[in-house]
């Protein structure tokens, strides 16, 4: 098909829409906001038609702001959406679908909404679980990247690594994900570092290699040795007892929430198992760097952040051409 449709991403924290152009997928406009659900004025207790007027309007300005921008208007074409909009405090609540999840798409579970003004269909996505783990988003990228077919040998048997707030960590098997594990790495980051003892070592400061880099391995290092509670007061010994404090605690900091995250990955799948990176730019080279430490550079391959970027997209479209759309 060469209609143009509207792909949006609405996270937690932030709001991405595009016009892209098929084939092809290249962007003709976007808009990004730090409108994510946790920022709509969702509160507890709230009737889903109320939920849903609040979404349907914040759709249609943000719609409307992208016709103006690319003069176009934009009402009549189909939309797909992933994230955090078919959760509970979404949009539609969308019921997840279940593993095994087949990565061409055909397992995903939508639900097509009609908001006012919006004269083409608009599809939400689920989201997927398993028997204990929940995501919503992290399956289209998935969908997305492994469309590639150079990476074939990936989605037969690989772990996939996708970094962020809620790193996930996705078993793929025979074209399916059979799994997924989330650790908390990136929030653990933020509310240690703001709001518990630790932030008086930190003092507001944040890491990025190649500052302290040897200090951001000997982080990596107590995360893989040491049980994490443990692990984490080490932040606090080495201000106190060693003056490391600020940027180098930083580096501590996140490199043993890293090396944590890399201890349970050792631990729960197999030492030849292929690792295939996806993360934000700048997020790459920290789990380069403890992948390195962990011993696990021989077999991990990072994507490139356009593959990343642009998996999503790729993922709408498929889902379109599912619907003959």
């Amino acid at each position: 098909m060469s209609t143009p449709f509207l792909s949006c991403d609405w996270g937690t924290s932030g709001f991405r829409l595009r016009l892209l152009a098929r084939p092809g997928l290249t962007v003709l406009g976007e808009l990004q906001r730090p409108e994510g659900v946790g920022q709509l004025g969702v509160t507890p207790g709230m009737a889903a038609a109320e939920r849903a007027t609040l979404f349907a309007t914040h759709w249609q300005q943000r719609v409307a702001e992208l016709s103006a921008q690319v003069g176009q208007e934009l009402t009549g074409l189909p939309a797909v959406l992933s994230g955090m909009a078919s959760a509970n405090v979404g949009w539609h609540e969308v019921p997840y679908a279940t593993c095994p999840f087949q990565l061409d798409g055909r397992d995903w579970r939508w639900v097509r909404l009609s908001p006012p003004g919006h004269q083409g269909p608009v599809f939400i996505g689920s989201g997927l679980r398993s028997a204990d783990d929940i995501m919503r988003g992290e399956e289209s990228q998935a969908i997305g990247l492994l469309a590639d077919p150079a990476l074939a040998s990936y989605a037969a048997d690989s772990l996939l690594l996708l970094p962020g707030t809620h790193s996930k960590h996705l078993r793929l098997q025979g074209g399916l994900i059979t799994d997924f594990a989330t650790h908390m790495t990136g929030e653990l980051y933020a509310v240690l570092g703001q709001q518990s003892l630790l932030r008086h070592s930190l003092a507001g400061a944040h890491f990025a290699l190649p500052a302290d880099e040897p200090v951001f391995v000997g982080g990596v290092r107590l995360g893989l040795d040491l049980e994490l509670g443990q692990a984490l007061f080490r932040v606090r010994t080495g201000h106190v007892l060693h003056g490391r404090q600020g940027a180098a605690a930083a580096a501590t900091l996140s490199g043993l929430l890293l090396g944590a995250e890399l201890r349970g990955l050792l631990a729960q799948t197999p030492a030849t198992l292929p690792l295939l990176l996806a993360a934000a730019p700048t997020l790459t080279p920290l789990y380069q760097c403890a992948a390195a430490v962990a011993g696990l550079t021989p077999r991990l391959r990072t994507l490139p952040a356009s593959a990343l970027e642009h998996a999503l997209s790729h993922a709408h479209a498929t889902f379109l051409a599912h619907q003959g759309l």
